[in-house]
């Protein structure tokens, strides 16, 4: 017999009202048995509950920092693209100036064709990027719009 029973027969001897309940104490035991047993299935169910709320609360907020990181990144990509944009239109203007002036003998503009065909490549790159994070952030804003009344 394990301290719990002891204590618990001590205490069936001494109270007449659990003996006229329970009648035995092998009743009286069950019954304390029963009880110890939904006790424990009860911290085992509050445990998972909370368990999966901080999951929960883990995953959304994840989400959210994958949002801000995603508007983060367009919002620099744009940046970028404005002002690749502004050296392309230049490196352009620079290239046609020149052309005019010197026509087909592109030996005497051919930095001006090399920056501008450096430009074009990095302005391609810029222009996908842009995409990208596009993409990005409406992927994760319109996730966590569905997300969000979930409180």
């Amino acid at each position: 017999m394990g301290l719990s029973e002891i204590n618990a027969k001590i205490q069936f001897e001494k109270d007449p009202k659990l003996q006229e309940r329970f009648g035995t104490l092998e009743n009286y035991l069950q019954f304390q048995q029963l009880q110890l047993k939904r006790q424990s299935a009860w911290t085992y169910g509050q445990t998972v509950t909370n368990s999966i709320r901080e999951g929960v609360k883990d995953w959304v907020s994840g989400k959210e920092k994958d949002r801000d990181a995603a508007e983060a990144r367009y919002e620099a990509a744009m940046q970028a693209s404005y002002a690749m944009d502004a050296n392309y239109e230049k490196a352009l203007s620079e290239l046609q100036t020149k052309y005019r002036a010197y026509g087909d003998d592109t030996s005497k503009y051919n930095d001006a064709i090399t920056a501008y065909n450096n430009l074009k490549t990095s302005k391609f790159d810029t222009d996908l990027e842009v995409k990208l994070a596009r993409d990005h952030f409406n992927d994760a804003n319109q996730f966590y719009g569905r997300i969000s009344f979930m409180g």
